[in-house]
């Protein structure tokens, strides 16, 4: 079994996004490729793009819990007061 834990690649769904709040956006052949690498390796986990993989692996374990549920909700609400794009 993989478990893939993707960063934004570029889809129909990602379309209706704003540019600027997908960092690191990666095609959508480039995204395949890397799932593909990843199950022929045969991780049990695939992360793409190494940029958002550092972060949640390395960065966000460093930050204490309190402040790192405290920045979460914050981040949520700001999506909820965000009028739909429809």
């Amino acid at each position: 079994m993989v478990t893939v834990c993707p960063g934004f690649v570029r889809s129909e769904m990602t379309d209706r996004n704003k540019p600027d709040s997908m960092p690191f956006i990666m095609e959508t052949a480039d995204g395949v490729a890397a799932m593909l690498a990843g199950i022929d390796a045969r991780r049990r986990v695939v992360h793409f793009p190494w940029q958002l993989s550092y972060a949640s692996k390395y960065l966000a374990p460093a930050i204490p819990g309190f402040l790192y549920d405290r920045i979460a909700a914050r981040l949520a609400a700001q999506r909820v007061k965000k009028p739909s794009r429809t």
